[in-house]
């Protein structure tokens, strides 16, 4: 923001009308592995990853990564050449290293890598937590659906329980050291003894990944103040409805909009007669979680298509329409039968409201539980 310049109606008018059909991402965007790109004058299309751009010889390829035309952007070209020149995508026998894959029987999401032992040799990996993706640089529906029959030799978790720092990679195959550890979704976080005589500046600030007895209680107190969002229950995890219904609250509060509940949130959050910190941490139990479950009865399945960010098509006009009907999607949204960003956060909402990963893609097990909310209606 501090780039805009203020300037005068005259001089803007003085300058010629762009003759780009669309805008294009300009050099200053922060462009993530996964991103499908191409210039404005050319109908090449090129798959970013691992930093670097990677054409797409064919339709049939990019049918293969379970691609969409929506989904591919126009860049200027000085973002353009800013990625380095990969391999060019030729086959659909062998899938790019540090792509994104999962199965159809599982919501598990691997990368594509080359085994350390063995460069030729491709395994997966599972990356354990969904907010890996965002501290490994990925588009977050970057993924792409294979066979059960295409399968990989196995590696390490990245992003497990006892994971150290995973490094994002580099168009040069270097490491570049992520800026922090990224706490495990559901995972138990760690027990601190806090001297009796610890300072209001000492306590925990709380963010996006954070779990435990003091994220449920901030959850409370939000759905009792009205921010929390609705049809969302609260489970102890301070995922993005969280930290979105900190920001609504920091802004009505003017306090600096960080979704981060710090000293000055904690002030305010107490002046409405609850006190949220306690001074000690204590485990957190995933399996007591009680999160959102549709009515049991016989299944009548209307859904059966993967459904991600672009896709298009009926299922996903009665996708929006259901959403809209629990109240994870506004009314005011419209149904498109376009998954749009919107859509895509409601189907976020959806799956942390019922305990499945939040990847925003509505994938077997979302699919389930939407076809069990169908199979309900009178």
């Amino acid at each position: 923001w501090g780039d805009v310049i203020v300037t005068s109606a005259q001089r803007i008018d003085a300058v010629p009308d762009d003759q780009y059909p669309v805008m294009p991402l300009g050099p200053l965007y922060k462009a993530k592995d996964g991103l499908v790109i191409k210039t404005q004058w050319s109908s090449k299309i090129y798959l970013l990853l691992a930093g670097a751009r990677h054409w797409i010889a064919s339709e049939q390829i990019f049918t293969r990564l379970d691609l969409v035309w929506e989904v591919v952007k126009d860049v200027s070209d000085e973002l353009f050449s800013t990625f380095k020149e990969g391999a060019p995508l030729e086959t659909t026998s062998v899938l790019p290293n540090y792509i994104l894959i999962r199965y159809p029987d599982s919501e598990d999401v691997y990368r594509i890598e080359p085994d350390e032992q063995d460069p030729n040799k491709q395994i997966k990996r599972r990356i354990a937590d969904p907010h890996m993706l965002e501290q490994l640089n990925y588009e977050l529906t970057s993924v792409v659906l294979i066979e059960n029959k295409q399968q990989y030799e196995t590696g390490e978790d990245i992003g497990g329980k006892d994971a150290q720092q995973e490094p994002a990679i580099s168009a040069e195959g270097g490491k570049a050291v992520l800026a922090e550890r990224v706490v495990p979704i559901f995972l138990e976080p760690v027990v601190e003894n806090v001297p009796d005589d610890v300072t209001e500046d000492a306590i925990k600030d709380l963010s996006r990944g954070d779990s435990g007895d003091n994220v449920l209680a901030l959850q409370k107190q939000l759905v009792t103040l009205g921010y929390f969002p609705a049809g969302v229950v609260p489970n102890a995890f301070f995922g993005p409805s969280t930290e979105s219904a900190v920001r609504v609250f920091q802004e009505t509060q003017s306090i600096p909009v960080t979704g981060i509940v710090g000293k000055q949130t904690r002030a305010a959050l107490a002046a409405y007669g609850e006190q949220l910190d306690t001074l000690t941490e204590t485990p957190f139990d995933s399996s007591n979680i009680q999160g959102l479950r549709p009515p049991v009865g016989p299944i009548r399945a209307v859904f059966y298509a993967d459904m991600f960010l672009g896709a298009a098509g009926v299922e996903v006009r009665m996708l929006q329409e259901l959403l809209q009907e629990l109240g994870f999607l506004s009314p005011n949204h419209g149904v498109t039968g376009v998954i749009d960003m919107k859509t895509e956060q409601a189907i976020i909402l959806f799956q942390e409201a019922h305990g499945v990963p939040p990847f925003g893609v509505v994938g077997p097990a979302t699919r389930s539980l939407l076809n069990e909310y169908v199979s309900a209606r009178p």
